[in-house]
């Protein structure tokens, strides 16, 4: 579902050098793709802006196969400890 935070408002997230570098040279090997997805509250298609992330496919990422394959494994390094 593709919609603004909360409150219809923008939000500002400091971005170190090192990670604008590395997404810079993504975004030379996968460019960003503009894909439709559905916006709250009515599930109506409209164009979203462009996304840095997709999937192989270059569709938007599931939310549960980002979850399952990408944030709990990096996250189980902080839960164990290590």
């Amino acid at each position: 579902m593709f919609a603004l935070p909360k409150n219809d408002r923008d939000r500002w997230v400091p971005l170190p050098e090192t990670v604008a570098e590395s997404l810079s040279r993504h975004l030379e090997h996968y460019p960003a793709v503009t894909v439709s997805l559905p916006s709250a509250p009515w599930g109506q298609l409209v164009a979203a802006r462009p996304l840095v992330f997709t999937s192989p496919r270059r569709h938007a990422l599931n939310r549960s196969t980002m979850d399952l394959h990408v944030w709990r494994p990096a996250l189980a390094p902080l839960r164990s400890g290590s």
